[in-house]
């Protein structure tokens, strides 16, 4: 369930999330929405989502409210947090002034007559990515935000050992670090995968999480060209078709 602060500025994201996503207006401390996910061991995390036009972040960061008040109370109230800036900007190419579109056109943003150079908000931005681990998200409209949102929620939702779209590119078994709450939180060692499972991934039905299976039993390239196709067959996951086409493959590389 996304809980959805009920206050202007964050309620207008429960419309837009996709049909399906199960949602419900709350009153929320910090936050414009938040949800518990799905952790390592079945531990349950809670994620906080705060929304900000790329006006609303530049008014708050001019404030000091964002950093003061809101992050602060986010970082204590929330295991990850995510700071999702909305709309359309650019940092103008001639005189680096921080810019929106709107109307068809690229407007100067402005805070009465003070305006606000490109390099200072992604400074800023890149200081709370690397210091506070605060995952910085971009949509250019409110409807792509309910779309985001119900993407992110479906993601943790999912149990933590079935993130598997980086499967090629690490090595069990995972590494783990100590978040601030004490938590152990695996974290994908991106080192590049044996050149044999480089190849094998690329035969015709494998894929990465068959590649794995088949590298435990055939480790070596010398391996996959001496293979027949009983022995194809008696890694989990390859059946008869499947071994026999891996066989052809494997003669050609022979």
């Amino acid at each position: 369930m996304i809980y959805i602060d009920d206050r202007v500025g964050s309620r207008e994201l429960l419309p837009k999330l996709r049909k399906g996503t199960q949602a419900e207006i709350k009153r929320l401390s910090y936050a414009d929405a938040m949800f518990v996910g799905e952790g390592p061991d079945d531990e349950l995390i809670p994620i906080g989502i705060e929304r900000k036009t790329i006006t609303d972040l530049v008014s708050s960061i001019s404030s000091g409210r964002l950093t003061s008040h809101q992050l602060v109370g986010l970082l204590r109230t929330y295991q990850y947090v995510y700071l999702l800036v909305e709309g359309i900007y650019r940092t103008n190419p001639q005189n680096g002034i921080l810019e929106y579109y709107r109307s068809a056109k690229w407007k100067p943003i402005s805070l009465g007559s003070r305006r606000f150079m490109g390099s200072a908000i992604h400074s800023y931005l890149n200081r709370l990515a690397v210091f506070y681990n605060i995952k910085i998200a971009y949509t250019p409209n409110l409807v792509q935000s309910g779309c985001w949102l119900s993407s992110i929620y479906s993601w943790w939702k999912k149990p933590w050992d079935k993130h598997d779209a980086h499967a090629g590119f690490y090595v069990q078994p995972l590494p783990t670090h100590k978040c601030k709450e004490g938590s152990p939180i695996p974290v994908a060692d991106l080192i590049a995968p044996p050149f044999t499972q480089r190849v094998i991934k690329e035969f015709s039905g494998v894929g990465w999480k068959k590649s794995e299976a088949v590298m435990a039993e055939f480790p070596t390239m010398e391996d996959i060209t001496a293979a027949t196709v009983e022995d194809f067959k008696r890694v989990p996951g390859i059946g008869k078709a499947l071994a026999e086409s891996m066989y052809l493959e494997a003669r050609k590389k022979g």
